[in-house]
């Protein structure tokens, strides 16, 4: 293992073909990577982390650990072997980007922002009120503590929350452009779980709660909102709308003639 510092100054460091840890210090650095599972720390926006060795071949895997907002440097074009995957907020930093590479990203205890970018990312938030959006790809989201708001634009993303929410009544919310269904929390307990789902654009696409006491709002196209379990609000917006509230005491809200409100559960 080799470990490589910088000065105060804008410092270029050059890895070993072993893991390295590499620190530029003050100033905007540059630090090349190379082979090995190798770790950075980033003090400076204009800091440039890059690895120019393939990745892909040897399974390895590196870190950047930030105390700025910052944004990884994609890999080189078409091959998935070269750049950073991992990102990790420290201190006051509240922006983290991913690349082209199937990144995970962790925030701190701020209100941070994760972007995926490109690739089948998973980002974890923290004790803040997070924004998560995986970007393209399949990506798993899960904002831990706080008001989280998530962005879903595959079918395939995954947003969970595991931190117990009924303890200081936090509300989560997931904007889809897709179809898509929230996933269960734990089974008896209410304070898993995502609450709200909104729908996004003007496509026909639909929505599905869980266990929770949802709130589901439609888009301008021609929705069907199902509620689930629980004590769910259903709002379908403009279009022509099928709201189904399943288990619970449901609320409607109607705006169109041709609305349809339907419950098939023994209440």
């Amino acid at each position: 293992m080799a470990i490589i510092t910088g000065t105060n100054g804008n410092d270029i460091l050059i890895g070993t073909l072993d893991i390295d840890i590499m620190d530029g210090g003050l100033g905007a650095d540059t630090m090349y990577g190379s082979n090995g599972n190798d770790t950075y720390y980033v003090d400076n926006v204009g800091d440039i982390v890059q690895e120019f060795s393939d990745g892909a071949l040897g399974g390895t895997a590196d870190l950047v650990l930030a105390s700025v907002s910052y944004s990884l440097a994609p890999g080189t074009l078409g091959n998935q072997g070269y750049g950073i995957e991992n990102l990790l907020l420290m201190g006051s930093a509240i922006n983290a980007t991913g690349n082209d590479k199937n990144n995970i990203l962790w925030g701190n205890i701020g209100n941070n922002v994760l972007n995926g970018g490109f690739g089948n990312d998973t980002l974890y938030g923290s004790a803040g009120n997070d924004t998560l959006d995986g970007g393209v790809g399949v990506d798993s989201m899960d904002g831990g503590d706080g008001n989280d708001t998530y962005y879903v634009d595959n079918v395939g993303d995954i947003v969970q929350e595991f931190y117990d929410n009924s303890l200081g009544g936090t509300a989560d919310t997931v904007w889809a452009s897709v179809t898509y269904s929230l996933a269960p929390g734990i089974p008896g307990n209410q304070g898993y779980g995502i609450e709200n789902l909104f729908l996004t654009g003007s496509a026909n696409i639909n929505a599905t709660g869980n266990d929770k006491n949802n709130f589901l709002l439609g888009n301008s196209g021609n929705n069907v909102l199902n509620g689930g379990l629980g004590n769910d609000t259903l709002f379908g917006g403009v279009g022509v709308d099928t709201l189904f509230g399943g288990d619970g005491n449901d609320t409607y809200y109607v705006d169109n003639v041709g609305d349809i409100v339907q419950e098939f559960s023994d209440n």
